[in-house]
């Protein structure tokens, strides 16, 4: 199938990698005999961080953090910190007054969607269940109150058991 119409992005990451990982396991969560029917959830908070570059025209770091925060009536399985920074090259056929703004919706995208695989490879292998971060938009929402986000997921319900991985001896 070939895609027609499809341009080039306005932007390119020449590198990201995260300056913080905190993935604490909360060991007072009870057994899942014991918890009463309670879903896993959290409440994402997210903050960015757009700085051009002093040296380079069209260079620009952006900085995401997210944070998991407590959602009422839900177990909280895990703490959760990342901070994920990332480099990006704009266009420079882009608006130079909209540089800045460019690098800062589609740049936290692509960190947000490295963060939320690298999390989720992380807790999968925890003792609860594994963390997907919802789907979010950083286009601002015309608010005034700049990058600043919360997402809004689901509980994670537990009734679904992982799949356990097949003995050596059981592959064929």
């Amino acid at each position: 199938m070939e895609i027609q119409g499809v341009r080039k992005p306005p932007l390119a990451m020449t590198d990201h990698f995260f300056t913080e990982v905190s993935v604490v396991a909360n060991h007072a969560v009870p057994p899942p005999d014991a918890q009463e029917g309670k879903a896993f959830g959290y409440d994402f908070s997210l903050d960015v961080d757009v700085v051009a570059s002093p040296v380079k025209q069209c260079e620009y770091q952006v900085q995401l953090t997210v944070v998991a925060g407590e959602r009422p009536g839900c177990l909280k399985g895990y703490d959760i910190k990342l901070v994920v920074v990332g480099f990006f090259l704009v266009s420079e056929k882009a608006e130079e007054a909209r540089q800045k703004e460019i690098a800062g919706i589609i740049g936290s995208t692509l960190l947000y969607g490295a963060a939320r695989e690298f999390l989720y490879t992380l807790t999968m292998r925890g003792p609860h269940p594994a963390v997907y971060l919802p789907t979010t938009s950083f286009i601002p929402d015309g608010s005034g109150q700049g990058q600043e986000a919360k997402t809004d997921s689901p509980p994670i319900n537990q009734a679904t058991p992982r799949k356990k991985a097949a003995k050596s001896s059981e592959m064929k």
